[in-house]
């Protein structure tokens, strides 16, 4: 998977319901930016610098093209398992 991801140009996720999406982070992690509709889980995601949202995928995408990969790599790498635990753990809700 980490090759293909490495070879493309852009990752395109087409979804507008994923709830987070962790292949947009491994995509983003080998300097492959993100085209992406601007919906929850992209988001969360992605920023200027690791890919771009638009209603139009095709825009997107050409934006994505013109991206320097390796500031992509370079942002995606905020993207830790303990960051992750953070995001959770401040969003969990007392229940009592």
């Amino acid at each position: 998977m980490a090759n293909s991801y490495a070879r493309a140009d852009v990752f395109c996720f087409p979804s507008k319901s994923d709830t987070f999406g962790i292949v947009m982070i491994e995509a983003m992690s080998l300097g492959t930016p993100v085209a992406a509709y601007p919906v929850d889980g992209p988001l969360d995601v992605i920023d200027e610098y690791t890919g771009c949202m638009d209603k139009n995928l095709h825009k997107a995408i050409m934006t994505c093209l013109e991206m320097d990969r390796n500031l992509v790599k370079q942002r995606s790498s905020m993207w830790t398992w303990e960051q992750c635990w953070t995001i959770f753990r401040d969003n969990l809700v007392d229940i009592i």
